[in-house]
């Protein structure tokens, strides 16, 4: 479980760093990253709500995430 987490970690962070500045991608991954955390208990009506995207961007960005890794 522990790998798992350090990878997603991994992932987000590579992503941060390889996105411009203010898009999606970049303000996704730098809230998820500052909120590692508590990234098990976040949903996506909260990273949303949190991030100023809407739900369906969120989804879309886990799915990515989840197929890049």
């Amino acid at each position: 479980m522990e790998n798992r987490r350090l990878s997603l970690l991994y992932n987000l962070q590579n992503l941060y760093n390889s996105s411009d500045l203010g898009s999606v991608d970049y303000q996704l991954s730098r809230y998820l990253i500052d909120n590692y955390q508590e990234i098990d208990s976040l949903n996506t009506f909260d990273v949303a709500e949190e991030s100023s995207v809407s739900r369906i961007i969120v989804r879309r960005f886990y799915q990515h995430l989840v197929y890049n890794n």
